[in-house]
């Protein structure tokens, strides 16, 4: 299929809209020993849904690439398919790396316990991250509106 004009889209390896563009480097994360981040990808198992090795389903599926935004799967330790994925902005994806150590709840939690009058130095302890991030935590610059999250 590479090279054809299907949908409206050059699928080919070195152009393509943005949807394709994502998708070709989804399968290359999940195939391509060769790719900067298979490691993270296909050595850990994560695969994709056999539907979208055709690039029409992949779009039936997700839609076009909205500016701004990138494939993104919901449970990071998760295929991708059309139930884990969605686009998300860069803000969104930071939410579910899977290094990532705050969910609502916690974050919840820290507004909470802030309120209580716990420090932020005793906060970044309790939760394990930074001060600084206990900070944008509290002054909405991270983790801010629960809605500008959600795609």
């Amino acid at each position: 299929m590479h090279g054809n004009t299907k949908h409206g889209h050059y699928v080919g390896r070195k152009c393509g809209s943005p949807t394709v563009q994502s998708w070709l480097s989804m399968m290359a994360r999940c195939t391509d020993p060769k790719h900067l981040n298979y490691k993270n990808y296909g050595e850990r198992g994560i695969t994709f849904d056999s539907r979208w090795l055709e690039f029409s389903n992949f779009l039936s599926d997700m839609g076009e690439r909205p500016e701004g935004h990138t494939l993104d799967r919901i449970d990071p330790n998760g295929n991708y398919c059309k139930d884990n994925c969605r686009w998300a902005n860069a803000a969104a994806q930071q939410h579910t790396r899977r290094d990532a150590k705050l969910d609502w709840q916690k974050v919840h939690e820290i507004k909470h316990l802030y309120t209580e009058g716990f420090t932020q130095t005793a906060l970044a302890e309790k939760f394990g991250v930074t001060q600084s991030t206990i900070h944008r935590v509290i002054s909405g610059k991270r983790w801010g509106k629960e809605d500008s999250f959600k795609t």
